[in-house]
């Protein structure tokens, strides 16, 4: 993967961005049907370029390459409401987070497994809950440690992004690992979440075949990571760790692996919220 500076970028981001992600650089040419980044102004963007789609079976995609992708954490933290307690009877997800604890032990205490967007990151922050994220994707981590580095020069959203969201670059089922290395290592708090109040878990699914066309944005995902194929490894590890509930955000239409089905779901028009209770 490249970056292509031909931008006056700070010396100092370049170098950071550049060795996190280990990306080469390149002054000014741009790769044949691969994937690339660049910065516009103080902002990261990631160019599909006609990316291929793995689902169909490397042949090149038929849709008109995207436009270039970037996250924004201060809009999408405008639009989300908080969640008062009169919403949590009719919100799933919601119901499927509330847990209790005594006020002595602090605030909830969450790993979002697979980040994504960072969408529910910031929706679970936004409740309340220290939230660490995981992203192994090489595409969409770029993308959420730069829109957290934005996020966290904003007067407003920064100090609490500083206090309630850790972020690795790395895969979940290494949590115990990424724990005791760097960046991880030296963020306060990180070592207490060793063993969280909550795990979340939203895994990739093949897109369901049918007539209406996805949103765009999950067409883009489809492309860009492709369905995951480890989700129950990734769920039986999220159980070994034992906390008080896994919830793993499914469509409406898919069952659980048969041998971890669920205690309880909690369910939207479109999407459930599979949870487990591992301490029971």
């Amino acid at each position: 993967m490249l970056l292509i500076s031909n931008q006056n970028i700070e010396p100092s981001l370049k170098k950071s961005f550049t060795e996190t992600f280990s990306l080469k650089i390149s002054e000014d040419k741009v790769p044949r049907n691969s994937p690339y980044f660049t910065f516009s102004g103080d902002k990261l963007s990631l160019h599909l370029n006609n990316i291929m789609d793995s689902s169909e079976e490397k042949k090149p995609s038929k849709m008109p390459s995207p436009s270039p992708l970037s996250f924004d954490f201060i809009d999408t933290w405008k639009r989300i409401k908080p969640g008062p307690k009169n919403q949590r009877k009719k919100d799933p997800l919601l119901k499927a987070l509330t847990i209790k604890k005594n006020n002595d032990e602090g605030p909830i205490r969450l790993i979002d497994a697979t980040c994504g967007t960072g969408k529910d990151s910031l929706f679970f922050i936004k409740q309340g809950i220290k939230t660490l994220a995981y992203e192994r994707s090489p595409y969409l981590a770029p993308l959420l440690w730069d829109a957290k580095r934005r996020a966290s020069a904003d007067p407003e959203l920064g100090p609490l992004i500083q206090d309630n969201f850790l972020f690795s670059f790395s895969d979940a089922v290494k949590h115990q690992e990424s724990l005791k290395s760097e960046p991880l290592a030296s963020l306060p708090n990180s070592s207490k979440f060793k063993t969280p109040d909550i795990i979340f878990l939203d895994p990739m699914f093949p897109p369901k075949r049918k007539k209406a066309l996805p949103k765009k944005e999950m067409v883009i995902f489809s492309e860009l990571v492709g369905p995951d194929h480890d989700q129950e490894t990734l769920l039986r590890w999220a159980l070994d760790l034992r906390p008080q509930r896994v919830i793993v955000k499914r469509p409406i239409w898919a069952d659980p692996p048969e041998n971890l089905v669920p205690d309880t779901s909690y369910q939207g028009k479109t999407v459930k919220f599979d949870t487990y209770f591992p301490n029971l």
